[in-house]
């Protein structure tokens, strides 16, 4: 699962610098639907493309909060199998019996990727950003949804640097240089 590990605590760490108040893993502090300048996800199929033998959809995703002050877009790949296994699956176990009328009217694309995939996804992945959107998703799962999308982290997410220097000189580090042959331990004989 895309929040594996993460306990009751971690949920709302995690989801605070997005603007969404979580008091738990199943409870909103503030509901996403009933807070003004709350957060807004929005998702969109953009496409998708064969690679390795392998068709990936382009999810297009946009999230936008006045508190704090947050505009992030950002693009991620996945195939249907992905999208099926690890979001849609987890999205139904979540919602439990509240999955049917949040998705009633945007059944989830056919295995295989038949004719009329994309657009069933476009509906499946708009229902979702409005179960969001509503505050009908628990915090756990919203968590769920922004990690498995890859959402951009947020400089709240970054771990404090132990280290003086790199504080006094942000920045990259050097790469390391590539070993050469010479320079490898010879194998055991």
């Amino acid at each position: 699962a895309a929040a594996v590990g993460m306990d009751g605590s971690a949920v709302a760490t995690y989801l605070d610098p997005y603007g969404y108040k979580a008091a738990g893993p199943s409870d909103w502090q503030s509901p996403p639907g009933k807070s003004p300048g709350a957060p807004t996800l929005e998702l969109a199929v953009n496409g998708h493309g064969e690679r390795s033998s392998h068709t990936f959809y382009a999810v297009s995703c946009r999230l936008t909060a006045e508190t704090p002050s947050l505009s992030l877009e950002w693009l991620a790949q996945r195939r249907l199998a992905q999208l099926r296994e690890e979001l849609h699956d987890i999205v139904k176990s979540e919602l439990g019996d509240g999955y049917g009328p949040a998705f009633s009217k945007a059944p989830f694309a056919k295995r295989g990727g038949p004719s009329g995939t994309t657009e069933r996804l476009q509906k499946w992945l708009e229902a979702l950003a409005a179960c969001v959107n509503e505050g009908a998703a628990p915090p756990m799962l919203v968590a769920q949804v922004l990690r498995f999308l890859e959402a951009p982290e947020r400089e709240q997410h970054e771990a404090p640097r132990s280290c003086p220097q790199a504080e006094a000189e942000p920045g990259p580090a050097a790469p390391s240089p590539p070993v050469t042959a010479a320079e490898k331990e010879p194998a055991p004989e």
